[in-house]
């Protein structure tokens, strides 16, 4: 049996915010593994160093469109992704808007419009939705498709790609 070390009730790491959580993580974890989840039929492992490195280019390149200190609004199912840009907007200045991804259509472009989102992160299944009724959220200034198709719509210049994003956020770093 494996001996168990007694912290205490009252052994709590403490931390101011999350970039501070993030940087004790990286400290005590940095090469072991964060996450570990399936993409394209492979097991990924994301460590705790290379975590923080995507939160700070994914908050990086918010910064360079100048979307970092907005109401960024993110759809889809949980995933990586999703905990990056959740962890990378509470590490901004920015609000973090969670959005019901079993809304129906009406009621999404209604939390959408309502909560000021100026920045909206969506998993490839609302893709086309989006792309056929981006002019009903105008105050939506960039849509961010993860794990969707390029140019679909090139003209569109709205839509991104969270991998260009990363490329972007990591060539300023």
């Amino acid at each position: 049996m494996r001996e168990q070390k007694n912290y205490g009730y009252d052994y709590v790491v403490r931390f101011e915010n999350f970039k501070e959580m993030l940087s004790q993580a990286v400290e005590a974890c940095g090469d072991k593994p964060a996450f570990k989840f399936k993409e394209h039929q492979e097991v990924r492992e994301i460590t705790y160093a290379q975590f923080l490195l995507d939160t700070q280019k994914l908050g990086t390149a918010l910064c360079s469109l100048g979307a970092a200190d907005g109401h960024i609004g993110m759809i889809g199912a949980n995933s990586y992704y999703w905990i990056n840009v959740y962890l990378t907007v509470l590490n901004s200045t920015g609000v973090y808007v969670p959005i019901d991804k079993e809304l129906p259509p009406e009621d999404l472009l209604h939390v959408v419009g309502h909560s000021d989102c100026t920045v909206l992160f969506y998993s490839k299944s609302f893709d086309k939705f989006l792309r056929e009724n981006a002019d009903s959220m105008p105050k939506v200034r960039y849509f961010i498709g993860i794990g969707c198709e390029r140019d679909v719509c090139p003209e569109d210049s709205r839509f991104l790609h969270y991998e260009d994003l990363i490329s972007q956020g990591e060539s300023l770093l």
